[in-house]
């Protein structure tokens, strides 16, 4: 699964863009252009929650709107949601895409809907056919389905009723040609808003902040956080003595459900708690009742728990550290994630099983380079590469480092163009998924610093050593 593009509006310095994404994308351009933004947008735009600060408009009169196009959705994909979702989103997946529309209301929470899958002809919509079946009983539908819809009649199966033939015109309807299709923005199917998430790509966001003690707390909320769960998900199997004990001491805290039966196995001293609890409460509402749940122990919680300490010659918690060692840190956990993951590739387990448990990821950084020696930023750029072989990265960048034919494929110029009321920002895309001859050629042509003009507002060129004598005096000058 892969999401191509995202149509961004009235969010920051973004009035209305859009921005096409390949697996491996570099923003360019000068500081305060809206870089970030775009990257905060997509946060935003895949969280689907909350309510949107206000500063965050560009203008406040007006919603703030994402629309999301996901493409390469697979099969794998879909196992992800239940087989009652995999029903309901049929017409809101088709052809491996999905297109959602997220908008955010100033004050309000965000609506998420999504282009349907609708026919075109008005008699083939569900309004019309539930109209046609209204009333029907036995051989009255089979009669109905023949006089408004006889192109499906010889197919609709016998004593129907009205629910097997609602069901039997929609998955024809749905059999039709694109042709006879139109998309029309629609609320999601019903039930389906928050699980729809499972299905979507998971935002791992790093943003360049001067002071990252924030975001090196070890929660899930945070991008060190989450990146130690994920180091942390494949443990479960190889820690199942550990699991089992968790699960016991959970039964001796809490009610367990065992064979859709409840069953009350707690021990003694908290049975004691909350009958005591209950009896005081009781003396005021006599006739309610109270029930104790400790939430249960997760391997996970009290791993993601850890503190790091770093001994450079002063042992210290991560945090009292220099911001070189704990961006160095942030990018060890993500190279330990890529040989993970290629060590868990090459096991026995069945790849397949492997992806439809997880939701992919889509890595979004801002100017990783950011303290980092240049030799480091070589092996960063190197582990970034390999996460892009099977999640999306999208980076902000002024390094060099990054434009590498071959690898980084697309770019964004992103620049500020000066408006009423206020600045926005502009987007300029520019391809160079190219051919392996026209790469090689490529690679040649940037050999003497060209790729450091790339990222230049403004390019001298010249021939010549007259041209070049010229150039080095008037720059002395």
């Amino acid at each position: 699964m892969k999401l191509e593009r995202v149509y961004i509006s009235n969010f920051k310095g973004l009035k209305a863009v859009e921005v096409r994404f390949d697996s491996f994308d570099c923003l360019v351009g000068e500081n305060n252009s809206g870089k970030s933004s775009v990257l905060q947008g997509v946060v935003w735009a895949l969280g689907r929650s909350g309510t949107l600060p206000l500063a965050l408009y560009y203008d406040q009169a007006e919603n703030v709107q994402f629309k999301l196009t996901f493409t390469e959705i697979e099969n794998h994909d879909l196992l992800r949601l239940s087989p009652e979702q995999r029903e309901k989103i049929q017409d809101i997946v088709f052809s491996g895409q999905l297109q959602l529309i997220v908008k955010f209301p100033p004050n309000e929470k965000c609506e998420t809907l999504a282009l349907r899958r609708t026919a075109r002809e008005e008699r083939l919509r569900e309004p019309s056919i539930a109209e046609a079946l209204q009333g029907k009983r036995g051989p009255a539908i089979t009669l109905s389905v023949r006089e408004n819809y006889p192109e499906f009649a010889d197919r609709l199966p016998e004593n129907a009723t009205i629910t097997v033939a609602k069901e039997f015109l929609k998955a024809s309807i749905l059999a039709l040609p694109d042709d006879q299709h139109v998309l029309i923005e629609s609320p999601l199917p019903t039930g389906i808003g928050p699980s729809i998430t499972n299905l979507l790509p998971e935002a791992i966001y790093i943003p360049a902040v001067k002071n990252l003690i924030d975001d090196l707390k070890t929660t899930q909320s945070t991008p060190f956080g989450r990146l130690m769960g994920l180091l942390l998900e494949g443990l479960g199997s190889e820690l199942a003595n550990i699991q089992e004990s968790l699960a016991s001491l959970n039964r001796l805290l809490n009610r367990v459900d065992v064979g859709g039966e409840t069953v009350d196995g707690r021990h003694d001293n908290v049975k004691k708690l909350e009958e005591t609890i209950e009896g005081f409460l009781q003396d005021n509402f006599p006739s309610i009742k109270l029930e104790l749940n400790v939430p249960p122990p997760e391997l996970k919680t009290i791993l993601s728990a850890a503190q790091i300490y770093v001994d450079d010659g002063s042992r210290d918690l991560i945090d009292n550290k220099g911001d070189g060692i704990k961006r160095s840190l942030t990018f060890a956990l993500l190279q330990t994630y890529v040989q993970n993951r290629d060590q868990q590739a090459t096991t026995q387990l069945e790849i397949h099983e492997i992806v439809a448990s997880r939701r992919p990821l889509i890595f979004l950084f801002e100017e990783p380079e950011l303290y980092l020696h240049p030799r480091s930023q070589r092996v960063l750029f190197n582990t970034l590469a390999k996460i892009s072989a099977s999640n999306q990265v999208v980076v902000t960048t002024h390094s060099p480092l990054f434009f590498e034919p071959g690898v980084t494929a697309s770019f964004i110029r992103v620049s500020k163009e000066a408006t009423l009321p206020k600045p926005v920002g502009r987007l300029y895309p520019i391809s160079l998924n190219l051919d392996q001859d026209n790469t090689e050629v490529f690679r040649l042509t940037k050999f003497e610093n060209t790729d450091a003009a790339f990222f230049s507002r403004g390019i001298v060129l010249f021939e010549g050593e007259s041209d070049d004598f010229y150039c080095k005096h008037t720059a002395q000058c």
